[in-house]
Formats: C-alpha cells, sequence, structure tokens
C-alpha cells in the first residue's frame, strides 16, 4: 500500500487534497474558551498528549497523576482558556494494569455531559476492538451513537467528531473479528 500523503517539517502534506495549516497561535486562538473532551484509544490519546506537548501553555491539572497510562486525564490553558479531557474508552483495553474504578464507558460519559457552543467532542475507537467480535464493536458504536443523539437533543450547537479505522487497519484484520468481516 502506497502513502496517502507525505510529512516536510512536522506538516502533513495529503495526496489527495490542499489543507491550510495553522500556526500554533492561530490554533490556540480558534479554540479559545473551548472545552475539548476526548474519548478513546491510543490515537486519541496521542492527540492529546500532542496538545500537551506542542502548544504553549497547556498545565496537566488531572486530579489524579497515576502511573497509569489510560487514567483520565485534564489538560487546562488559562491563557485561552481551553480545557482538554481524556479518557480511554472502557474495555477492551490493552493496558491489563487500570484499576476497574478508572474504567468508564464512552456511552456513560457523553450521558453526565453538558454540550454547548463551546463543547468539542472526539471519539476515536477501532484499535482495541480488533482482538473481539464485530458484534461487540456494533453494539459499542450504537450505544455511542444512542448518546451522542441524546445530547445533541438536548445541546444541538456540540459539535462531535467520530474517527474510525484507517484504511490500513481495515485491510489488515486479526482476531475473531477479522473472520467475521473477511
Amino acid at each position: 500500500m502506497s502513502a496517502q500523503g507525505y510529512f516536510l517539517n512536522d506538516i502533513w502534506h495529503p495526496f489527495h487534497c490542499k489543507i491550510k495549516t495553522f500556526s500554533g497561535k492561530e490554533t490556540l486562538t480558534c479554540l479559545k474558551d473551548t472545552h475539548i473532551y476526548m474519548f478513546g484509544d491510543s490515537t486519541i490519546r496521542q492527540f492529546k498528549e500532542y496538545f500537551h506537548s506542542s502548544f504553549e501553555g497547556f498545565e496537566d491539572v488531572s486530579e489524579k497523576k497515576g502511573r497509569f497510562p489510560l487514567s483520565p486525564k485534564h489538560l487546562y490553558n488559562s491563557v485561552y482558556n481551553i480545557t482538554v479531557k481524556y479518557r480511554s474508552h472502557g474495555l477492551p483495553l490493552k493496558s491489563p494494569c487500570q484499576p476497574m474504578t478508572q474504567i468508564h464507558y464512552v456511552f456513560s460519559e457523553l450521558n453526565k455531559l453538558q454540550g454547548g457552543p463551546d463543547v468539542v467532542i472526539l471519539i476515536s475507537l477501532w484499535a482495541h476492538f480488533g482482538k473481539t467480535t464485530l458484534y461487540l464493536y456494533e453494539k459499542r458504536i450504537e450505544a455511542i451513537l444512542d448518546s451522542i443523539q441524546r445530547l445533541l437533543e438536548r445541546f444541538p450547537e456540540t459539535t462531535v467528531i467520530f474517527k474510525g479505522p484507517t484504511l490500513e487497519a481495515t485491510m489488515i484484520p486479526s482476531g475473531p473479528f477479522a473472520l467475521e468481516i473477511g
């Protein structure tokens, strides 16, 4: 499989379209006074880590700064009043050392949220479901979609972005899931 673009000077250049690149300050200005909630797998966790390391002013204000990589994380930028909260998607997880008290499901968390025009929700699910059944993945997605629908009925101005599997992930599946879609 060939690449769909390339990186040059830490900027992604896709072959199939032209995208605008924003400076760090432009990005922070755009996100001023925004609450960002990130739920999902390592892809979304890495995006949270990118925020923390790439943009000035973000502090880790998590309640528990534990040794568990999937613990809930809370970043805050006081200059731009940007909140970033991350939580893993719940079971199945690849981290065997996660305390059960810290495992929450995306649909449960969405049911608790208050949305609005200043709220952005990012969800990424796929990686840990490859070793499960298609049925489990479908049911989890259905529960999340139901929660999103209820959230948008209560707060229609909320922005929700859902990222599914990459093309490469769907072409080389493994485990029981692969047997069902293969």
